[in-house]
């Protein structure tokens, strides 16, 4: 189990990661419409082919001085992709239920696009 001090050089990693940045950064909160996921095919792709993806996305996630919208890319980019190792955990499935908990707080249409209609 990973202590505070790690998870804070994961995030401090995570955030200096320019292809993990790159992405989440051309990834849009509001999604591609109702219904739809958050990222196409090709960004899930080039996030799994970053080492230490899974960890990288959860400091994200976990790092409370990045923006809201970075960590509620990255907890649903764990969410969409093939990640499995942060759903045995569960303080991380706390800090990816705890992100995507804000986001509806923040913006109801953001998990439920069809309050919006």
């Amino acid at each position: 189990m990973p202590t505070c001090s790690l998870c804070v050089i994961l995030a401090v990693f995570a955030m200096t990661d320019p292809q993990v940045v790159s992405i989440i950064d051309h990834v849009s909160p509001s999604g591609t419409g109702p219904d739809g996921p958050l990222f196409d095919e090709t960004n899930l792709k080039a996030l799994a082919a970053v080492p230490s993806a899974e960890s990288k996305l959860l400091a994200i996630v976990e790092d409370k001085d990045t923006s809201a919208d970075h960590r509620f890319v990255a907890a649903e980019a764990l969410l969409e992709g093939s990640w499995n190792g942060w759903r045995s955990k569960r303080e991380d499935r706390r800090a990816v239920a705890d992100v995507l908990a804000d986001a509806l707080a923040r913006d109801p249409t953001i998990l439920l696009p069809e309050i919006a209609e």
